[in-house]
């Protein structure tokens, strides 16, 4: 850090959805692509989620749960599989050729499934 181009921040990243989501979350200040977040806060954030298991709290879930994952390359499907199995009340869906934040480059089809689903 800095990047100097989104570019640059992809060659960094890599280009994926997480990379994408990473390259789009920055943001310009001083001529260069900056995180628009404090880099501690989000280390910290992100060490805690990664040591610690949430699978016991997803068990009691009890309402009816929507999982919903992009098409492409972001969550992987065997972990929406694992939260589908694992929750009672749970389904899954998936919006094609969308990226992390998967409501936005497909609105259409984000809502389409979450209507479908608040249907049943």
């Amino acid at each position: 850090m800095p990047f100097a181009s989104r570019d640059e921040a992809l060659g960094f990243f890599g280009y994926t959805t997480w990379g994408r989501a990473w390259a789009d979350g920055l943001e310009r200040r001083d001529g260069s692509l900056w995180p628009a977040f404090d880099a501690d806060v989000m280390v910290a954030a992100l060490t805690e989620s990664a040591e610690r298991s949430y699978w016991d709290e997803w068990r009691r879930v009890a309402c009816r749960t929507l999982v919903v994952r992009a098409g492409d390359d972001g969550v992987p499907e065997g972990l929406v599989d694992r939260m589908v199995a694992e929750a009672p009340n749970a389904h899954s869906a998936v919006v094609a050729d969308a990226g992390h934040d998967l409501h936005l480059p497909q609105p259409e089809a984000w809502r389409s499934v979450l209507e479908e689903f608040l249907d049943e």
